[in-house]
């Protein structure tokens, strides 16, 4: 892969630089002052060098507090994105075992689009932030810090009309996953969001460059709100947007988490190139959001007089929904450009 191409990322393994290797200690010091000194002597520089890595790290964004005769503190309450500390709990072969990181970026799947048809299967892109996030139908995704967002890339040997499954994939696997991890009530909105406790926490974002009968790649982009504040988060979504943070109570270790859901994704995908979407249908129906409610499907597209009233029965083989409604009897439809709510809200 061409540096130009992705400018700004770090490959992990990989030579660290500097500069990430002293945010790691600042991170371990738990928002303690550390020394210059005490830097220089750890990494193995001169105080000068401390301070010209310092000054990068504040210009990428980090919350470093300097003191006179104190030294350095990360001030954010937050832990740090550290591909190195997520590679070390992976038990995968392929799905992130190599890691391109950034502070910052505009969008994970737009690099990712950079570097697809070079990169390895399983490689996986991640920020700390993103400027220009995006969600399905052209949505901005907020990506505000102490969120995860990242976007992996992969090559199945499968017909293009199987991908649309995927994004239940990852969100099943999410939703499964981050569950287990905290103990909370998590459940797969179709086609392709994440709820716990009924707000979103996170969405999946899949884009696909096929021929005809076969998949060159897709990218999978992935937001989660991990540890977002809900004050950080745009007033027209706070109702119904929540974080793994709000619902705990307290912050959880992001590289953990995501080393989790690599864990967990990979079988899940063998198992769905393998087996296909039906293999996992019912799994996912027990975890589907307004399953046996009253729902409303929009085209959001052509406007809200194109919409459908019924009350939501599953998924069928393909993935898409089957509702049930007097005018209609029994319909499937496909993600395509519709939007899901609960009727009357």
């Amino acid at each position: 892969m061409s540096e130009s191409e992705i400018k700004g990322y770090v490959e992990f393994p990989g030579k660290i630089p500097t500069k990430y290797e002293i945010l790691d200690t600042l991170c371990a010091a738990k928002e303690q002052f550390v020394s210059g000194n005490e830097l220089a002597v750890i990494h193995n520089i001169s105080r000068t060098a401390v301070w010209k890595n310092i000054q990068a790290l504040i210009d990428e964004g980090f919350p470093i507090q300097t003191a006179n005769r104190k030294g350095y503190m990360l001030t954010a309450a937050t832990d740090i994105i550290s591909p190195g500390k997520i590679i070390e709990r992976l038990s995968t072969t392929c799905i992130g075992r190599t890691i391109l990181y950034t502070p910052c970026t505009s969008s994970t799947n737009d690099d990712a689009k950079l570097i697809a048809d070079s990169a390895k299967g399983g490689t996986l892109l991640i920020a700390e932030t993103q400027t220009g996030g995006k969600g399905r139908l052209g949505r901005r995704w907020e990506s505000p810090l102490g969120g995860i967002f990242m976007s992996f890339i992969l090559k199945p040997r499968i017909s293009p009309s199987r991908i649309p499954g995927l994004a239940l994939i990852v969100g099943y696997c999410i939703a499964k996953t981050v569950g287990e991890m905290f103990n909370i009530p998590t459940q797969v909105k179709w086609p392709n969001d994440v709820l716990a406790n009924g707000r979103k926490i996170a969405g999946i974002l899949c884009e696909m460059r096929a021929e005809l009968d076969s998949v060159s790649h897709v990218i999978v982009g992935v937001g989660i709100n991990a540890n977002v504040e809900a004050s950080s988060m745009p007033h027209e979504i706070r109702e119904k947007s929540s974080s793994i943070r709000e619902e705990l109570g307290q912050s959880v270790d992001r590289n953990c988490l995501v080393a989790a859901i690599l864990n967990s994704f990979e079988p899940l995908y063998s198992e769905f190139l393998d087996l296909g979407l039906g293999a996992f249908l019912p799994r996912v129906e027990g975890m589907l959001a307004y399953k046996g409610q009253p729902v409303v499907i929009q085209n959001v597209t052509l406007g809200p007089k194109t919409c459908w009233h019924g009350v939501l029965l599953g998924l069928d083989s393909e993935g898409r929904l089957v509702l049930s409604g007097p005018d209609y009897g029994q319909m499937a439809f496909p993600a395509g450009d519709l939007s899901l709510r609960i009727d009357g809200k």
